[in-house]
């Protein structure tokens, strides 16, 4: 009788564990940012040790393959449950194809604190009064330079009070060429290559010298103070202070190469120089020059849950986690990004401090000071289509190459985007 007993408490036991195992779930998370893997696994093994009995399989795709991938899977019929998303640039495209769940119910049921991110980041998430995506992070633009470059030319370093004009003057002193007229390193560059980069370079330049933004969400190119900053760019470019433009995916890091007096760049690549350059050269901050008023950009990531997912619930958890202040904290702590919700993003600046001292902690606080003056990532219909055929549609660096007129480039570049934007834009808008 007590082996019986035995037996089927056992028995009982197995089947309490197997029902236990039944009740896991499994979701799936797609990103692209190999930068924040690590802060992103942190971030997946707090939550599995909060929520056992949901289990997250994460995938890494190169931002060029990210969206090729995310399409041809929507295109299936499948996709992850949760996926990252350029709120910035593409969450108007899928959210106008139903492809993402409207998560403002969830939000109010669940007495989320939207105070908590900064508005203009929240209004990034939102398309056509629903909101998709809770902020996960943002991002502004500022002036990197070489200390060693500048005080050599005996230069003061870049500081609040600097003009647009003063960083061309600096950038044409800060230019040396040989005896062949070749330069030999650049007074300016933007992500250490051409000027030709939107977000770091030439969008918060064009907002700063007054360039609206349309109804439909597309900077404005075709206006004389689109013009004013595509040719400063290009005269840049054309005397040898900064590079010859070219691809994102093709440009070499002239400024991490020692090769370069400054780069504007976004505060994404502060970890990076921070880890790679060592004692190679001292390098430091500056907030984003005037050109008539002060102005900068911002994007925001966003986790977003696909419509289709077949575990909703579980994919919210998850997605409340990651911008919860626990998981924003977990990721501010790797120096990587500054995250959106109050008060992490000085856990980012504490990070800097900690490693580099209080002079490069207050640098880096610049770029935290700057969120201020930004306009949020102009969003309109296409942005996909437009972004996948930069090689088609780069009038930016067809124009800083001399291979067409700035007022002609400028009129095409905007003529182009709006056809793209009325191809896109769903008739019911």
């Amino acid at each position: 009788m007590r082996k019986v007993v035995l037996l089927m408490l056992v028995i009982s036991m197995l089947l309490i564990a197997s029902a236990a195992m039944a009740q896991v779930t499994t979701i799936t998370y797609g990103y692209w940012m190999s930068e924040q893997q690590p802060g992103i696994e942190a971030q997946i093994a707090a939550f599995e040790k909060a929520y056992p009995n949901i289990k997250v399989k994460a995938e890494l795709v190169p931002w060029a393959d990210y969206w090729v991938k995310l399409q041809s899977m929507l295109a299936a019929g499948t996709c992850w449950d949760v996926l990252t998303m350029d709120n910035g640039e593409y969450l108007k495209d899928f959210a106008s194809k139903g492809i993402l769940l409207d998560i403002a119910p969830l939000v109010k049921r669940d007495n989320i604190d939207l105070s908590l991110y900064p508005e203009a980041l929240v209004k990034m998430g939102e398309y056509n009064g629903h909101l998709y995506s809770l902020p996960r992070d943002y991002d502004t633009e500022a002036i990197i330079y070489n200390k060693d470059m500048f005080d050599k030319a005996g230069i003061e370093y870049p500081n609040w009070n600097w003009t647009w004009t003063d960083v061309v003057l600096a950038a044409q002193k800060l230019t040396i060429k040989n005896s062949k007229g070749n330069t030999i390193q650049y007074g300016i560059t933007s992500e250490g290559g051409g000027l030709n980069n939107e977000q770091c370079m030439i969008y918060p330049l064009m907002f700063s010298n007054g360039v609206p933004i349309n109804k439909e969400g597309v900077v404005e190119y075709d206006t004389p103070q689109a013009q004013a900053v595509m040719n400063s760019l290009y005269t840049l470019t054309k005397d040898g202070y900064a590079p010859s433009p070219s691809l994102p995916t093709s440009s070499s890091d002239l400024f991490y190469a020692d090769k370069a007096a400054m780069s504007f760049e976004g505060s994404w690549m502060v970890n990076y120089y921070a880890a790679n350059i060592g004692k190679s050269f001292k390098w430091g901050i500056a907030p984003f020059p005037v050109m008539g008023i002060r102005a900068n950009i911002s994007d925001s990531l966003g986790d977003d849950i696909w419509a289709g997912s077949p575990h909703k619930e579980a994919a919210w958890t998850f997605v409340k986690f990651l911008e919860s202040q626990q998981g924003e904290d977990i990721l501010a702590k790797t120096g990587v990004v500054i995250p959106a919700i109050k008060g992490a993003a000085q856990l980012w600046v504490d990070y800097y401090t900690n490693l580099y001292g209080p002079e490069f902690g207050k640098e880096a606080q610049i770029y935290v000071d700057q969120v201020k003056y930004t306009t949020g990532y102009p969003c309109s219909y296409g942005e996909v289509q437009w972004n996948s055929n930069v090689t088609t549609y780069g009038y930016e660096l067809k124009m800083l190459a001399g291979q067409i007129s700035i007022a002609d480039g400028c009129a095409q570049e905007y003529k182009q985007v709006m056809q793209v934007v009325a191809e896109n834009t769903p008739q019911s808008q």
